[in-house]
């Protein structure tokens, strides 16, 4: 509730007790949050007409928030489909095969990248623990 109350008075530029919608994307993104511009459309169809107070902005982060850990959850759920050994750990060749074939399509050039990215929580067997990954994909 303090990162909150810190970014919301951060956007509440006039000391009104409210953001304008306009800077809503950017409030949550500094909270740490990245929903779609559809997520935020519709959000603010029920707010209406008036700026955002900070019952309101809490209320999104909130949901945000919930959708954010559901999505790692997701993640997670996939790479353990692919983890035949079931000990959290998926070949380098394994998670590329699952990041290529499933959701959403990854370039091969943003799939090297992340793998490059963990490179050092690759163990000496050529295993990678997926927590790691779903941290990274979330932090995105």
């Amino acid at each position: 509730r303090k990162l909150a109350e810190e970014v919301f008075t951060l956007f509440d530029t006039v000391a009104a007790g409210t953001i304008p919608k306009s800077s809503l994307s950017y409030a949550l993104g500094a909270y740490g949050l990245n929903p779609t511009q559809l997520e935020i459309n519709e959000y603010l169809q029920t707010v209406g007409d008036s700026d955002i107070d900070f019952e309101t902005f809490c209320g999104f982060v909130g949901k945000n928030a919930q959708l954010k850990r559901d999505n790692a959850e997701v993640f997670t759920e996939a790479f353990r489909v692919f983890d035949k050994e079931q000990n959290g750990k998926l070949t380098v060749s394994e998670l590329r095969h699952v990041l290529m074939n499933l959701g959403d399509k990854i370039s091969a050039d943003e799939i090297d990248e992340m793998i490059r990215s963990v490179q050092d929580k690759i163990d000496e067997e050529g295993h990678l623990a997926y927590a790691e990954l779903v941290k990274l994909i979330m932090a995105k």
